[in-house]
């Protein structure tokens, strides 16, 4: 008897491990599964602490560790660690490193944001965010990007940093300094200030403070 209750709950064991391995949404005692596999699709409300692997659609809310997607990724909440996804990562928070073949979304990042056509974030970025086109911080004059922007074109606002690309901007430019490399290069410290007005050009090299 004792040997058949063993037996039992190793099975009842296994079919748990594998539900998981092939994308049972599943979450643990502890709030958090340790491997999850999204095939398409939204991902339960809850929180992967090691890897998340998924196809396309939502994944979990939070993720820390790995997130690795084939089409595109999208954790509601927080990424703590690093997500590589094949066209399109998405993420509410980035605190690590973010990969998309294609696009990295954020609404905030704090770490590696790299793009393969464009690096976007809505509320602020602080690290580096590099793009093979398009690298764009923040749309909101409250938010707050600081560190290296490198693409073909680079746009920031609230900007303190450095910017590589054919064309930068930075406008408005405040709370610190800026330093611009490329063909056209322009930096504003007025709110009101576009493209053809109120931005001070430099080529190869603007710096503003």
């Amino acid at each position: 008897m004792q040997t058949t209750k063993i037996v039992r709950q190793v099975i009842q064991a296994s079919r748990y491990y594998l539900m998981v391995m092939i994308g049972a949404f599943s979450v643990s005692a502890s709030g958090a599964t340790p491997i999850a596999v999204s095939m398409g699709g939204c991902f339960p409300s809850n929180d992967v602490c090691g890897v998340h692997l998924s196809v396309v659609g939502m994944g979990p809310d939070t993720v820390e560790g790995l997130s690795l997607g084939a089409i595109n990724s999208w954790h509601s909440r927080e990424l703590r660690g690093i997500s590589v996804v094949g066209i399109q990562a998405g993420d509410e928070c980035v605190k690590g490193v973010q990969i998309g073949g294609a696009f990295a979304l954020a609404e905030k990042a704090s770490g590696l944001q790299l793009g393969g056509i464009a690096s976007v974030t809505v509320s602020g970025m602080t690290g580096v965010q590099i793009a093979g086109l398009l690298s764009q911080a923040a749309s909101s004059q409250h938010a707050e990007n600081r560190g290296l922007q490198i693409a073909c074109y680079n746009g920031a606002v609230s900007m303190c940093g450095v910017q590589i690309g054919l064309i930068n901007f930075a406008c408005p430019a405040k709370d610190g300094w800026v330093v611009q490399i490329g063909l056209i290069n322009g930096i504003s410290h007025d709110e009101d200030a576009t493209y053809f007005s109120g931005m001070r050009y430099m080529p190869i090299v603007n710096v503003g403070w």
